[in-house]
């Protein structure tokens, strides 16, 4: 079998039409909505001051990386057609998640900022936080199911993939809320215990995960197992193994462990997080740079 694959390796060949406008576009999305999911939900269960981590994930979508995609698009006004077919099209139904989060994260949050609007203190202001979670929760999953529906492409052909990618973006929502921390001198210290828990467990999660996935793909069509290799041993291993395993996970994990097991004081906890989540966000992006950049189509015949 493997002197099958190797005969017709040359028939394989790198897709470059997801290059990295996209991962960045992805990576963006996942870090705002996730951001924007987590501090509306701790908030409510553990007093998380929540407006201005908020207010950031929406930037983050709708500046970052709804700009990223018009550019991507090359003219603007296509973005607006992408909208045109929610029925059947992952691409439509993420931009209809986009739009929606942005204008119910919108009125949301500006209920927050300024007291005065009518919503800001009735059940309003609950419905506009609940549609625009939902909303948030359907950015982060589109993604993935963007590349499974792809069928040209085995390596994405799993339907772990859109499960990874919202794990991915919960991870940059807690790294985004772990960089803020620093600018919070009130932050409690049962807060910041509950947070690295949350952390920890989501790395743990993303490694399991992720060996599952690989595993899988590496005994899956010559395609997938192509594609596993460059991830391992090939042009972008460094990039995976370095950046994305090394750096994005374990290190954060190594340092989520350490500020918990020792008891380390609020202000240097939140420093250390906050270094932490910087890394994370780097290895977050750099998963899924490679996740895109290293796929390979299988050859039509």
């Amino acid at each position: 079998m493997k002197e099958q694959v190797e005969e017709f390796v040359i028939d394989f060949t790198s897709q470059k039409e997801w290059g990295g406008l996209i991962a960045v576009a992805f990576f963006l999305a996942g870090v705002g909505s996730g951001a924007f999911f987590l501090a509306m939900l701790l908030e409510q269960v553990a007093g998380l001051a929540s407006r201005g981590i908020a207010t950031l994930g929406l930037l983050i979508v709708a500046l970052g990386a709804g700009g990223t995609f018009v550019l991507d698009l090359g003219r603007s006004f296509r973005f607006w057609r992408a909208l045109s077919n929610p029925v059947s099209s992952w691409i439509s139904r993420g931009v209809t998640f986009i739009v929606t989060f942005v204008v119910f994260g919108v009125l949301a949050v500006s209920g927050r900022w300024i007291q005065t609007l009518p919503w800001s203190d009735n059940a309003g202001a609950g419905v506009f936080q609940i549609i625009a979670m939902v909303a948030a929760f359907g950015v982060m999953v589109y993604s993935g199911f963007v590349l499974v529906n792809n069928p040209g492409i085995a390596f994405w052909n799993n339907a772990l993939l859109p499960v990874l990618f919202v794990l991915y973006s919960f991870m940059g929502g807690v790294a985004i809320i772990f960089i803020t921390l620093p600018a919070q001198p009130n932050a409690k210290a049962s807060l910041l215990k509950m947070l690295e828990t949350i952390e920890i467990w989501l790395i743990v999660f993303a490694i399991i995960l992720l060996g599952i996935y690989l595993l899988a793909m590496s005994t899956s069509t010559a395609g997938a197992r192509l594609t596993v290799r460059g991830l391992l041993r090939g042009r972008y291993s460094l990039y995976f193994l370095g950046g994305g395993i090394g750096i994005g996970l374990l290190v954060p994990l190594a340092v989520a462990l350490y500020v918990l097991v020792n008891g380390v004081d609020v202000y240097s906890a939140s420093i250390a997080l906050g270094i932490a989540g910087v890394l994370e966000l780097l290895g977050g992006f750099l998963i899924r740079y490679c996740f895109l950049r290293a796929a390979m189509y299988s050859p039509l015949l």
